[in-house]
């Protein structure tokens, strides 16, 4: 997904930490929204726990939930010195990425729209996704 010709300014660079709490119903986390203007995705880092854990990641545009990812982190992700976070975007495991002028892996999330995550675990596991947004204003 491309921006359109309407030029748009960087209004706000985010960065965020979001759990997963499989008790919201239906279960599935918001992780970033793009709000009234786009916003441009840098990075989508996820961290597990002590067990390995079925995630699903969906871009919402407001009706239907579609399915960017699904994969499995395994025990200790991001939290054991030998096993580093896995950046979905950065490391390019998104299928139909954009590269920026300085070879930065994105994607755009236009207005109104919203990356979600699911597990298959238990309401109590420890998976965070940490995410680099760019916001962006007409």
């Amino acid at each position: 997904m491309a921006l359109n010709s309407t030029k748009y300014f960087l209004k706000l660079m985010r960065r965020l930490i979001v759990a997963v709490d499989n008790t919201a119903a239906p279960g599935i986390n918001v992780v970033t929204n793009s709000g009234t203007d786009p916003s441009r995705v840098y990075s989508l880092a996820l961290t597990g726990d002590t067990s390995d854990r079925t995630i699903f990641i969906y871009h919402h545009d407001g009706t239907t939930y579609n399915p960017i990812w699904t994969g499995t982190l395994p025990t200790n992700t991001g939290i054991a010195e030998n096993i580093p976070a896995i950046d979905l975007i950065r490391e390019n495991r998104l299928t139909g990425l954009e590269v920026d002028d300085k070879g930065n892996f994105f994607f755009d999330l236009p207005s109104g729209h919203s990356i979600r995550i699911r597990s298959t675990a238990a309401p109590t596991v420890s998976i965070f996704a940490m995410v680099l947004v760019r916001d962006f204003a007409a």
